[in-house]
């Protein structure tokens, strides 16, 4: 049999400093993933919070129904991050006056071009909504129109694919 030289490992001791190794390497590389999640982290939230921009918004709550008017709306500085080309830009609020708003909005929510009455019949003199309201009845009970819900659909009828 070997005999041991003083100072040299046994098979026990192997195992437990590679254990202690594997642990300490273990909680180094955790605190590495901490710290750089952590850093950008703050790095994504001081983006958002460096560039504003300007924003219409609603100064009073309006009911569906309402007429907007530049009394009614004012404008806010708002992270560019939160902002989608559906957001009414100060520079175009001329445009949403004296349109009717169709859903309800709180003061100080954004105003979205969506809110708006933008269709053709919102610009028809009195009495042609009736008609064109009997029309789009004739034509939705017609049942051998096409009725694609998507544009994929609509693509496919029209491409034969």
């Amino acid at each position: 049999m070997r005999e041991r030289r003083s100072g040299a490992l046994g098979p026990r001791q192997h195992l437990i400093a590679g254990v202690l190794i594997g642990l300490v390497s273990g909680a180094m590389c955790g605190l590495l993933v901490a710290s750089w999640t952590n850093l950008t982290t703050r790095v994504q939230l001081n983006k958002l919070t460096d560039e504003l921009v300007s924003a219409v918004v609603a100064s009073s709550p309006l009911a569906a129904g309402d007429i907007a008017s530049q009394e009614k709306v004012s404008e806010r500085r708002v992270p560019a991050d939160v902002l989608t080309r559906s957001v009414i830009r100060p520079a175009q609020a001329g445009y949403m006056v004296s349109k009717e708003i169709d859903v309800p909005v709180l003061a100080g929510d954004l105003l979205y071009w969506q809110y708006f009455e933008t269709s053709v019949d919102a610009h028809m003199p009195p009495g042609s909504r009736e008609s064109l309201a009997a029309c789009r009845r004739v034509v939705n009970a017609r049942g051998d129109l096409p009725r694609e819900k998507s544009p994929l659909e609509i693509r496919a009828r029209v491409t034969g694919r």
